[in-house]
């Protein structure tokens, strides 16, 4: 009987040490508590407390719902610090091209390099002996040979270039500038300046290229746009349309005035071959022209002209007037030879007289027709005009004080 007493003693201390590692087992291998168990717990205790009235049964429902909140992500870490402010040097020099001292891509209020330096913003000056780069100027960049950058809304000059993604403000090089944009600006290059848009001045030694022209570009030999509002000066200029005026040789635009034609005049017989080129504003007009029977003979001195002119109206139909000075063909080259030695007199200019012209002019089946008169005036004093162009209407009229003999004749003529 004691024997028995024993060993159900010792299975008891058995099974409540079992029952201590189930539980510290149960307690190590899970870090929050079934959400399922904790419901069965509190059904058997409240189950339990009820088993004395058996006639009442009662339902119960215990709903429990968990809320992990994640921990913070790294971007929302990263965004809750405070950004670090901009590390600004006051004042930076520099000995050989990317290195500088102080060491890092800083900003800085002033800065002069030896030979070259790279900068993340200048927000006052920086000049270099051979070049700088910067990611925004606000003030003045300066270099020997050349200046880099990526916006530019001060001045930006340099002994050889300038380039620059946006300038709002001015760009000086002794070869050529580059530019995104050059708003509210004069752009100035001895070779040539190219930018997306010019909205100033372009001036080059050779050639000016540009996406758009509001203002003027001028160049010694050439310019090219996309669209000008404003004027074009050059020995060729190049538009696809121009609301403005393009002075030069040749004139080129999708929008203008481009055409060679002829023309004749039954009172005189003259057949005048002609070039006008240039926008409807204002286009350039150089014309050939003597009596049709003396084409093949050789005898008689060709009249050449050259002058200017405007056109109003549509494609389909408009009106041209244009004023010219002529002289003969051999007064012509004496002209350009003394223009090109130097030895300038004005002795060919007082052989021409002024041609006017006033036509109408009609676009039919892909060409032009027109029709109007011509005005060869010349003081009375003068014998200029050739005998055979002092015929139609004559007039004599006061300009200036002085008189002049007007002949005046129509002419038909054609152009592509």
């Amino acid at each position: 009987m004691h024997t028995m007493q024993i060993k159900e003693t010792t299975m008891k201390k058995l099974a409540l040490c079992a029952v201590f590692v189930l539980v510290f087992a149960c307690l190590f291998a899970q870090d929050e508590p079934n959400e399922q168990d904790v419901l069965q717990t509190a059904r058997d205790k409240y189950q339990s407390s009820q088993t004395g009235n058996s006639n009442t049964t009662v339902t119960v429902t215990v709903d429990v719902s968990a809320s992990i909140t994640a921990p913070p992500s790294e971007s929302s870490q990263l965004s809750s610090k405070t950004q670090e402010p901009e590390h600004i040097t006051p004042f930076i020099i520099g000995f050989v091209p990317g290195i500088q001292i102080p060491f890092e891509n800083s900003s800085i209020s002033f800065g002069a390099f030896a030979i070259g330096g790279a900068v993340r913003n200048v927000y006052g000056f920086m000049g270099s002996g051979i070049f700088g780069i910067a990611q925004h100027i606000y003030g003045f960049q300066g270099a020997g040979i050349f200046n880099m950058a990526d916006s530019v809304y001060g001045f930006q000059g340099a002994g050889i270039f300038n380039i620059a993604n946006n300038l709002y403000g001015s760009q000086f090089s002794g070869i050529f500038n580059i530019a995104g944009n050059a708003e509210r600006s004069v752009q100035l290059a001895g070779i040539f300046n190219n930018a997306g848009g010019t909205v100033g001045v372009q001036a080059a030694g050779i050639f000016n290229i540009s996406d758009t022209v509001e203002g003027v570009q001028i160049s010694a030999i050439f310019n090219t746009a996309n669209k000008v509002s404003g004027i074009q000066i050059g020995l060729v200029n190049i538009a696809e349309s121009v609301h403005g005026v393009q002075f030069g040789l040749v004139n080129i635009s999708h929008d203008g005035v481009n055409t060679i034609g002829t023309s004749y005049e039954p009172d005189s017989r003259y057949l005048h071959l002609f070039w006008r080129n240039g926008s409807p504003a204002l286009f350039a007009l150089i014309q050939v022209g003597m009596p049709y029977t003396e084409l093949f003979t050789g005898t008689e001195d060709p009249l050449c002209s050259a002058g200017l002119g405007t056109r109003i109206g549509s494609k389909s139909l408009y009106i041209d007037a244009d004023i010219s000075s002529v002289m003969r063909f051999s007064q012509t080259v004496l002209l350009t030879k003394e223009l090109f030695t130097g030895d300038f007199s004005f002795h060919a200019l007082n052989s021409s007289f002024t041609s006017a012209r006033l036509s109408l002019g009609m676009r039919i089946a892909g060409m032009k027709l027109f029709i109007g008169y011509r005005y060869d005036l010349e003081p009375i004093k003068e014998n200029n005009i050739p005998e055979a162009l002092r015929t139609g209407e004559i007039k004599i009229i006061d300009l200036f004080g002085t008189d002049y003999a007007v002949y005046r004749k129509w002419f038909v003529g054609v152009s592509l």
